[in-house]
């Protein structure tokens, strides 16, 4: 009969908590890093069926046109639930609101920057994939249906925007690659470098999400499983 250490013991109690990836990532992060155990990967610019290239949870990230000014592009971010369904923040309306709603394939490509000089068609989007579970499933399952039922995000290009949501989501960490880049790009690195530590940020954003109190508890109940049926 093998006997475990005291540190394999602590990494499968770690590991079955509700944050398996604290038993084998690094305490303290740098945000101007990729995220440990997190896999992106460059999907097809003809994407018709993400279900092909997607798991259920991946985060994914298309280039889009700005509306406004439309040779400025930026990167939307959304949830994919499963069933060609994304969860991500409604970007029809321009408003400091924005609600968070769960949509299609074809309304999450809407505004999609395409790139017309080559032979065919293409868009650019990226998926990001947790080998490692920042969080259990059912506590996002759970967080994101308070969140829809909460109703409308409080929208900040710095620090609340669509990429701000879906990381504080599946990984528990606020923040934005594009804003980090752009901060590395006009700072340098060493003025623009975030470290974090990695259980205390989880922990605090996890409180803040489990602080909505949601009256009707059937709704949430509901909530819940809708998105569930669409992960399985």
């Amino acid at each position: 009969m093998t006997t475990l250490n005291n540190r394999e013991v602590k990494l499968i109690q770690l590991a079955a908590e509700n944050n398996p990836v604290l038993a084998l990532a690094p305490p303290i992060l740098s945000l101007s890093e990729p995220l440990p155990f997190v896999k992106k990967t460059k999907l097809p610019s003809i994407l018709t069926k993400p279900e092909r290239y997607l798991q259920p949870l991946d985060i994914v990230k298309i280039k889009k046109h700005n509306r406004q000014i439309k040779w400025l592009t930026y990167w939307h971010a959304g949830i994919y639930l499963g069933s060609g369904k994304f969860c991500h923040l409604d970007h029809s309306e321009k408003a400091k609101q924005r609600k968070i709603i769960i949509d299609n394939w074809n309304n999450f490509l809407k505004n999609a920057f395409i790139d017309k000089q080559r032979e065919r068609e293409r868009v650019f989007c990226y998926s990001y994939r947790s080998l490692i579970p920042y969080k259990k499933t059912e506590k996002i399952l759970e967080q994101m249906a308070k969140l829809i039922i909460n109703g409308h995000w409080k929208y900040n290009l710095l620090f609340r925007n669509c990429e701000h949501f879906v990381n504080w989501i599946i990984y528990g960490i606020n923040f934005s690659e594009q804003v980090q880049y752009w901060k590395t790009k006009l700072l340098g690195k060493r003025l623009a470098e975030k470290k974090i530590n990695l259980k205390k940020e989880i922990m605090k954003n996890d409180r803040l999400i489990d602080s909505i109190k949601i009256k009707n508890q059937a709704e949430l109940i509901n909530k819940i499983k809708e998105i569930r049926e669409y992960t399985q």
